[in-house]
């Protein structure tokens, strides 16, 4: 490989100079090695162009390419056409350019083939960011395109450019489209487009257009006069049309889509004979969820889920009613006011008055299909899960595609919408350790799933209080939920459910378990916690639950239930309040060295209190909020005793 180094400091000062050499040594022959320009960081106020005499080949390419780690600009300054232009010269890599500022193009490639233009950002042109034009088999991937003004399109592939490849971009904010494919052959997959007047444009005949996200435009994707054409796994949302396939373009497919809360129409045909629409997810969307308009005629709608709230799912009007084969779908709206369908201008609210209506869908549903994750406007996984009603009642298609949206494969009988479904993580309870339950006793759930591996977490509600239960081990999910917060003081029953899996707050009701009554307060067990805790200051002698007579060592701390507090704070919900007196007892044989200890044991039992705010789980909250220091001068045992007042609070519903 030859290599030629542009840049601050190397042989070269600009990506023209290192073209002109090149050719210079080499001139028309063709390539017998691979023959690099690599351009260092720095601003290059030139149009980089390969002489049209160059001969690079298959296997010994031109590449134009930024050095590892640097980001080299070509600005245009708003003088020159043209920042790098391919022209009449074949086998060119570009990759790596900042390129900006230019009048037509920021880079531009014309009557050449088996280009790959690829890592580069454009923006700033007045006519497109990348166009290929009469470029054959050339690729475009991993471009960011974006603030194209004029006629504004991100990527231009037109004319004669058959057999082009455009994956992975990003387009945004141009003033047109963010990709147009204006040829036949082409392969449009993998992009993301957004705020642009249009997402992704066609205009030729057999193009596979799949896999993009588009949101934020006019319309997501726009089919102009393209003929057989595939579109499928798109992600459509938040444009003002989801997709329009327009202008007698004859014969397309569009399936395995996912099209949500466009403020228009989700799928828009007008003027397309022979259109197949098939397995498309359609949720939310402002207007029609699919609309057949002006002699789109012979078209067949089939396994469609389309859920809307207050417009119809879908509309064919009179022109394009000749032909057409609907059925096998779920049109479903969440307003009782809106419309299954429109069989011409006539709107019908239900599916059996649009059945008698058209003729069509006879083994169509009209029911609330059940999606893995999906609330009002937001949609996290527009699968169906394996309870849904559109499971295994769609028609088989496998003679025209065998996949989902995501690459499954489909199995006879076939589910309805863009996904199969997906299994839902139902848990079985199982392992409850429920006896002798009391408010200072926590409670150890285990719940086992359907399916190994996944989710997180489920979701178990007590008395309608949701705990998680996160995963421990294969599809064992458990969780050791603290007996305060359950704090109940009738039987109930906990509702196992996976809400993070599926919308709204669907609860799995056969799977349940009874928790018995609160037996009592049970206030020893909570003095036990904080003798426990106190045990752990090494300097007491003795920790008791009670005043003695006699205290067997010191020092020492003891315990004296000072009464309770109970108020209610609101319908069947009471705060209860225990208070202790905490003492702590040392010996006073020196007044200096008694006042040294004690303050030393009371900072102690205040970190240590500190640390279990909770009393090892007993109650909602402890805490010491004031304290005082006495002298008892026993004759035969003079001491020195804290007396820390001490409250433990618990709520109980």
């Amino acid at each position: 490989m030859s290599l030629r180094e542009v840049g601050p400091g190397k042989p070269y000062a600009t990506i023209q100079a290192a073209l002109d050499n090149l050719f210079l040594i080499v001139g028309a022959v063709a390539f017998t090695e691979t023959h690099t320009i690599r351009v260092y960081t720095d601003t290059y106020l030139e149009t980089a162009t390969p002489n049209t005499l160059l001969n690079p080949t298959a296997t010994f390419r031109l590449i134009i390419e930024a050095a590892t780690g640097n980001v080299p600009v070509i600005d245009g300054q708003n003088i020159r056409n043209d920042g790098i232009d391919i022209d009449a010269i074949n086998y060119v890599d570009v990759s790596g350019f900042t390129v900006k500022n230019c009048l037509q193009d920021c880079i531009w490639c014309y009557r050449s083939a088996e280009l790959k233009i690829f890592n580069n950002d454009v923006s700033y042109s007045l006519e497109s960011g990348l166009t290929c034009y009469t470029c054959i088999n050339s690729e475009f991937y991993n471009n960011i395109c974006h603030h194209i003004t004029g006629t504004g399109y991100g990527i231009y592939i037109r004319n004669a450019s058959t057999g082009a490849k455009i994956y992975n971009n990003t387009c945004y904010s141009n003033s047109t489209n963010g990709i147009f494919a204006g040829d036949n052959n082409i392969n449009v997959y993998n992009n993301t487009c957004y705020l642009n007047s249009n997402g992704i444009r066609t205009g030729g005949a057999n193009i596979n257009l799949y896999g993009n996200i588009c949101y934020s435009n006019s319309y997501g994707l726009w089919m102009y006069s393209s003929n057989n054409i595939n579109i499928y796994g798109n992600k459509l949302y938040l444009n003002t049309t989801g997709m329009m396939f327009s202008s007698a373009a004859l014969g397309g497919k569009i399936y395995n889509n996912l099209v949500y809360n466009n403020s228009g129409d989700g799928i828009y045909i007008p003027t397309s004979p022979l259109t197949k629409i098939y397995n498309n997810t359609v949720y939310l969307n402002g207007g029609y969820g699919i609309y057949l308009l002006s002699t789109a005629i012979n078209c067949e709608v089939k396994n469609n889920i389309v859920l809307n709230y207050s417009s119809t799912c879908i509309r064919i009007d009179v022109s394009s009613q000749p032909g057409v084969v609907c059925n096998y779908n779920d049109f479903y709206c969440e307003n009782a006011a809106a419309s299954v369908g429109n069989w011409g201008a006539t709107g019908y609210k239900t599916l059996a008055l649009w059945q008698a209506a058209s003729g069509q869908d006879a083994n169509s549903i009209s029911l609330r299909a059940i999606f893995v994750s999906v609330n009002g406007a937001s949609v996290i996984n527009a699968a169906i899960t394996d309870y849904s009603p559109c499971v295994g009642i769609g028609t088989n298609l496998s003679a025209i595609f065998t996949n989902d949206f995501n690459g499954a494969i489909r199995t006879d009988p076939w589910d309805m919408g863009a996904y199969i479904k997906s299994a839902v993580y139902i848990p079985i309870i199982q392992n409850q350790i429920l006896s002798n339950y009391a408010p200072t006793q926590d409670q150890n759930i285990t719940a086992q799933c359907n399916v190994l591996g996944t989710p997180d977490h489920v979701i178990v509600k007590i008395n309608g209080k949701p705990f998680k239960l996160f995963l421990s081990s294969g599809n064992l999910y458990t969780a050791s939920i603290k007996a305060y917060l359950i704090g109940e003081c009738i039987a109930q029953t906990a509702y196992f459910m996976a809400t993070n899996f599926w919308g709204g707050s669907d609860e799995i009701a056969p799977a349940t378990i009874t928790i018995p009554a609160m037996t009592s307060y049970n206030i020893n067990l909570i003095e036990l916690a904080i003798i426990n805790c106190l045990n752990t200051i090494t300097d007491f002698k003795s920790v008791l639950q009670n005043e003695p007579k006699q205290i067997p060592a010191l020092p020492a701390a003891t315990l004296y239930y000072d009464g309770f507090t109970q108020s209610q704070t609101e319908a069947f919900s009471f705060t209860i309040t225990h208070k202790w007196i905490l003492r702590i007892y040392v010996k006073l044989h020196d007044a200096e060295d008694a006042q040294i200890q004690i303050k030393d044991l009371i900072g102690k039992v205040l970190a240590v209190l500190k640390q279990n705010l909770d009393f090892n789980q007993t109650v909602l909250f402890g805490f010491s909020d004031s304290g005082s220091v006495v002298v008892l001068m026993d004759r035969d045992a003079p001491v020195m005793i804290a007396e820390l007042n001490l409250t433990g609070l618990l709520e109980v519903d």
